[in-house]
């Protein structure tokens, strides 16, 4: 083992050699992907940043984790597998992207993506500027990264453009008033007209979306709102909030397989479901229940008021408890595997979960953002800048994490000051 091991690293030795020495694209992206092969991915994407003005690599950085939904990615998790802020950070930067509401907030190594009031702006993670606005006709569902593109509805229309220079790659009217969501090259969408799925044009090709399979849903959604009313875990596609007429629990999630839609499960009296490729978080009637993709339960936490699920990664769940009258929820950290449960640690603030990086959880509140190890303990805090405004959403990146305001202030919090502009660390958007 230690032989080979020790070629290994000779081999990745001589790769990172040549692309520094011939600094081109194509020797860092040989250098990259070997680092990938063996499980080094922070490492690989470093190697490919010096090289972004290069279209393959850009598509190669393009399959690297990212905040890709508002929701963190097609599980709607909250939760995303990038390097975390270990240290206490400091602000970067700074971008005013509108009074406006702007709820939506995307993050990858490409771009920053912030959307919402019929316009979405791509910005770059790396100083803040707006790189350029894009028309979206109101978003109600939010845009979504796609690689090294941005999927964009409004309306019955959807339109994918590149997130570096703004060319459209396909534009199709798809209906999905009930609900939308991209994962990998599929499109699943819900409409009054069913359930439906659709193949995307592979990245580094033209073309539109290929319809694949539709699946009736006879008695629509629920009407009451939830954050997106589809989410994919793995090879499953969960409605959430579907509803079954003239049955004993006429709304509840129902769980699909992804290859043709047949319906494999659902859960009935349904609240809330998250999930992953591994498994689906389900707030229900008795309390809060890990299920695998199987459906089979793997732990339950219901003996706290009104638990909620809240986020879900790879080693923990983090789920929320209803606090005393007057008072804020509280939160637990579950350990995936056991189901066992602690506190977090927030003290007296209000801090809630928002975001999960690996197994760091970022938690914020009005002018406060922190982290929290696995194990329920603050690892740092920090006080956010003025103006005053309540933080809205996070996004967390490679050693950044992104923070929207209520009041239309993008801020960027990074742990090393190399990256943050001199001189230039405060923009307007268009």
């Amino acid at each position: 083992m230690d032989t080979l091991e020790g070629v290994i690293d000779d081999e990745l030795r001589d790769l990172e050699r040549t692309a520094r020495e011939a600094d081109r694209p194509g020797a860092r992206l040989r250098w990259a992907r070997a680092l990938r092969r063996v499980g080094r991915e922070d490492e690989a994407l470093e190697a490919l940043r010096p090289a972004l003005a290069d279209a393959a690599v850009r598509r190669e950085v393009g399959t690297f984790a990212a905040w890709t939904h508002p929701d963190g990615g097609a599980g709607g998790a909250f939760a995303v597998d990038v390097a975390p802020l270990r240290g206490r950070p400091e602000v970067l930067w700074r971008t005013r992207v509108g009074g406006a509401l702007m709820p939506w907030l995307l993050a990858s190594p490409l771009a920053v993506v912030v959307g919402g009031d019929g316009r979405t702006l791509v910005l770059e993670p790396d100083t803040g500027a707006v790189r350029r606005q894009l028309e979206s006709g109101g978003l109600p569902h939010g845009p979504t990264i796609r690689g090294d593109r941005i999927v964009l509805p409004a309306q019955t229309l959807l339109a994918e453009r590149d997130l570096t220079d703004g060319t459209s790659r396909f534009g199709a009217l798809i209906p999905h008033d009930l609900g939308l969501r991209v994962a990998g090259d599929l499109l699943l969408t819900a409409s009054r007209a069913g359930l439906d799925a659709h193949r995307l044009p592979a990245l580094d090709a033209a073309g539109q979306p290929e319809p694949l399979w539709s699946r009736p849903l006879p008695g629509g959604m629920d009407p009451r709102p939830f954050a997106t009313r589809l989410i994919v875990c793995g090879d499953r596609v969960v409605t959430r909030g579907e509803v079954h007429v003239d049955e004993a629990a006429p709304v509840t999630h129902v769980v699909r397989e992804l290859g043709g839609g047949a319906e494999l499960f659902r859960v009935d009296a349904a609240e809330y479901a998250i999930g992953d490729a591994a498994g689906i978080l389900v707030t229900d009637a008795k309390g809060v229940a890990l299920r695998g993709l199987d459906g089979a339960e793997r732990w339950r936490f219901d003996d706290v008021p009104s638990p909620r699920a809240t986020a879900l990664a790879p080693e923990l769940a983090i789920v929320s408890v209803e606090g005393e009258p007057g008072s804020p929820p509280g939160f637990h950290v579950i350990d995936r595997r056991s189901g066992a449960a602690r506190p977090l640690a927030t003290g007296a603030e209000p801090l809630r979960p928002a975001a999960i990086a690996r197994n760091m959880i970022y938690a914020i509140d009005r002018q406060t953002v922190a982290a929290f190890g696995p194990d329920g303990v603050a690892r740092w805090r920090l006080e956010l800048p003025a103006p005053p405004s309540p933080t809205l959403v996070l996004a967390a990146a490679p050693h950044r994490l992104y923070i929207l305001s209520l009041g239309g202030d993008l801020l960027c919090l990074g742990e090393s000051p190399k990256h943050a502009s001199t001189g230039n660390t405060d923009h307007q958007s268009p």
